[in-house]
C-alpha cells in the first residue's frame, strides 16, 4: 500500500490503483487492500469500480464496517438509491456508524460539547 501512497501524491492515481491491483491478484483476501482501493478510485471519481471493490469486501471484518459508508454514498451518486438503502439497512444491523455523515450533521445549541468548560 505505500507504493499507491506515493503514486497518489505524485498525482498518478492510475499507477496507485495498478499497484493495489497488483497486490490484490497476489492476496485477493487482504480486505485492507481492497478497502484501500475502494476509497481511492471513489476519491478520483471512478464510482462504479469503487463500488465493484467496495461490494467484493467481505461480510463480517472491520474493513466491510469501515467501507459501508462509502458504498452506501456512491451508490447514492450511481442514482441506486434501492442499493443504498440494502447498504444502510446492512450498516443499522451492524451498528455501523457514517462518521462523515455525523461530522456533517450541525449541533444543536443544547448538544454543545464545550460549555461548561471552565476558563482561568
Amino acid at each position: 500500500m505505500r507504493a499507491s501512497a506515493e503514486h497518489e501524491l505524485a498525482g498518478r492515481p492510475a499507477d496507485a490503483a495498478r499497484a493495489l491491483e497488483a497486490a490484490l491478484r497476489a492476496r485477493t483476501d487482504d480486505g485492507p487492500v481492497r478497502l484501500a482501493l475502494g476509497k481511492l478510485l471513489a476519491r478520483h471519481g471512478r464510482t462504479e469500480a469503487a463500488v465493484k471493490a467496495l461490494q467484493a469486501l467481505a461480510a463480517a471484518t472491520s474493513e466491510r464496517d469501515q467501507g459501508l459508508p462509502l458504498l452506501a454514498r456512491c451508490l447514492v451518486e450511481l442514482g441506486l438509491e434501492d442499493a443504498a438503502r440494502s447498504v444502510r439497512e446492512e450498516m443499522r444491523a451492524r451498528d455501523v456508524v457514517d462518521v462523515a455523515a455525523e461530522i456533517a450533521r450541525p449541533r444543536s445549541a443544547s448538544r454543545a460539547c464545550c460549555s461548561s468548560v471552565a476558563t482561568g
